[in-house]
């Protein structure tokens, strides 16, 4: 499992990355900027498409 940190995601995996707070298992939201600077820092991200559900 994984903690959402929504629109918050960017700040919190620069925080992990540079050892501010625990590591944790996270995703949420990141515009293309913040993609960016992450890779730019170092950090890994992976896109992943968020699909409604077909049964509603």
């Amino acid at each position: 499992t994984s903690e959402h940190f929504g629109p918050d995601f960017a700040e919190q995996a620069l925080a992990m990355h540079r050892g501010e707070i625990e590591h944790l298992s996270i995703h949420g939201d990141a515009t293309e900027s913040e993609r960016e600077r992450l890779a730019d820092e170092g950090v890994e991200v992976a896109v992943i498409p968020w699909v409604a559900r077909a049964d509603g």
